[in-house]
């Protein structure tokens, strides 16, 4: 008998690693140059999706012991090959008698800044496929189907046109009996899904916002897609789009927002009130900030977002300082003359009892903007690197079906 050779040593290739590598050094691996290859990175997609597969089979235990033994033809069927003739049968039938995934259904979620910084439950209607009961996904007595007339039972249907004076024969699904090539008779049909073998249905979903979300988060809810006879079901995929805020900004695990302050608060210092995203008071004390510039940034330490899947621990705050000038400051030589002429504009000072006052008070510091750029940039290159982090992590969908988003 002669031996049949078999590769099993592509998806090591693909991810760097030697056959003996532990699953801490497949998901390593992977991590690493998913990051450098992702799509939305300006990555070959092609290069992802070569990444992806080989993660997924490797990082699998049971896959892994089939690829190690059969290479890639090994995990197309149910079945393992015992010796060379059996593994070319086994090729030939690949994939016959496994059953399909069904696709995912991905749904879009508009949540605030509010609901991602407190955490937060939201009610989602979805409208899917549920397999028939009444025939058990059948469509009518198991018997009772016969052949479809008009692809004749074979499920596709051949067209024959002319192009350029050539004769094109093409091959498409049967529309009558959607490719299977047997149908029932309309007596025969099931009267609660007349032969379609699944209903629609509609379902409340709740989906927990947890605290420090990121924006485009994905939360999976597991055989919640649409059903179908002989199918694994697929899932209810949410994504969470943050909504624009009026006052914040995210960056990150950082909130950042302008502040407008009159000439005279940024010469003589001042303290300021703004209502955070959990409603909270909060007094900034700036009275011994020194001179503010228009354009200044101040720093308050863990005054920012929760941190996704460590709420207790917050990134900071970062004001921007506006300084708004009077259009009709008149420069004398007294200095009494013009900071009243700049107390004028200050018509509604606000004056804060900071030792005797319900809010929070709170301190700042100056930070400058290369500082900020560094600090964003270090969150970002830890965001991308936890994405592929997480146990249980994988490979991105190729394509599913898209639900309305929801307000």
């Amino acid at each position: 008998m002669s031996c049949l050779y078999v590769n099993n040593s592509k998806y090591y290739e693909c991810l760097n690693l030697k056959k003996n590598c532990t699953t801490d050094e497949v998901k390593k691996a992977y991590r690493k140059l998913a990051i450098i290859h992702h799509p939305d990175k300006g990555g070959d997609p092609e290069k992802f999706k070569e990444i992806s597969r080989a993660y997924e089979v490797l990082s699998d235990e049971e896959k892994r012991k089939l690829y190690d033994e059969y290479g890639e033809e090994g995990l197309e069927g149910g079945e393992q090959p015992t010796d060379a003739t059996d593994l070319f049968d086994f090729i030939l039938n690949a994939g016959k008698g496994k059953k399909k995934r069904g696709e995912d259904i991905v749904s879009e979620v508009k949540v605030t800044l509010e609901q991602l910084y407190n955490g937060a439950t939201k009610k989602l209607a979805i409208s899917k496929d549920v397999i028939c009961t009444n025939c058990e996904g059948h469509g009518g007595p198991k018997d009772a189907k016969v052949d479809c007339k008009q692809c004749n039972g074979r499920g596709t249907k051949t067209y024959m046109r002319y192009h350029s004076s050539v004769l094109h024969q093409t091959e498409v699904t049967c529309n009558g009996c959607r490719g299977k090539g047997k149908i029932f008779n309309e007596k025969d049909k099931c009267v609660n899904c007349k032969g379609l073998c699944v209903l629609k249905t509609r379902k409340i979903i709740e989906v927990y916002i947890p605290k420090g979300a990121p924006n485009k988060h994905k939360i999976v809810f597991n055989g919640e897609a649409d059903e179908k006879p002989n199918v694994i079901t697929g899932n209810l995929v949410v994504i969470l789009n943050e909504k624009q805020h009026t006052t914040f900004r995210r960056e990150g695990v950082d909130l950042f927002m302008s502040y407008k302050i009159s000439l005279y608060e940024s010469l003589t210092g001042f303290v300021a009130e703004i209502t955070h995203l959990d409603e909270r008071k909060i007094l900034i004390d700036c009275t011994n900030a020194g001179f503010i510039k228009h354009g200044d940034i101040r720093e308050i330490l863990e005054e920012g977002m929760p941190t996704y899947k460590d709420p207790f621990k917050k990134g900071n705050l970062y004001i921007t300082f506006e300084v708004e000038y009077p259009m009709d400051l008149v420069i004398t030589n007294e200095k009494k003359e013009i900071l009243k002429i700049l107390k004028k504009q200050n018509e509604v000072e606000k004056k804060y009892d900071i030792e005797n006052t319900d809010c929070e008070v709170v301190t700042c510091k100056a930070v400058d903007k290369e500082y900020l750029k560094q600090r964003l940039a270090m969150q970002q290159q830890q965001q991308q690197q936890d994405a592929y982090d997480e146990d249980g992590h994988q490979p991105d969908m190729e394509g599913g079906r898209v639900a309305c988003a929801q307000q």
